[in-house]
């Protein structure tokens, strides 16, 4: 359960247009098959198939940042009553999980 993401150099500016559309071709696989506009994240190239950079984005280029496995998670119940009025509470709890962002993947996720 290891969480795979592209490694990020940015928010998309106007000013970066330029370089970005070079690989805005749909015949050109260096965005991975998505235009980046202004406003996207732009993925960067961290590797390649021998490990070096190699101009496109695939899943060469992905890094791990973690883990949806908890360290140790556990929890705990109490019944509490009083006059006939019962209160009931349930407490859990996890640490160590990490959990990709909605937002980060509707950013990197973006189809233009």
């Amino acid at each position: 359960n290891t969480i795979y993401i592209w490694k990020t150099g940015g928010i998309a500016q106007e000013s970066d247009m330029e370089w970005i559309q070079e690989g805005n071709d749909n015949s050109n696989s260096k965005w991975a098959g998505r235009n980046v506009n202004p406003g996207d994240l732009y993925p960067l190239d961290v590797s390649g198939p021998d490990g070096v950079p190699d101009g496109k984005m695939d899943d060469y280029d992905r890094v791990i940042v973690g883990s949806t496995d908890p360290k140790f998670y556990g929890g705990f119940a109490t019944d509490l009553t009083y006059k006939g009025i019962t209160l009931n509470a349930v407490f859990n709890y996890s640490v160590g999980a990490k959990k990709l962002s909605y937002i980060y993947e509707s950013m990197i996720g973006s189809n233009g």
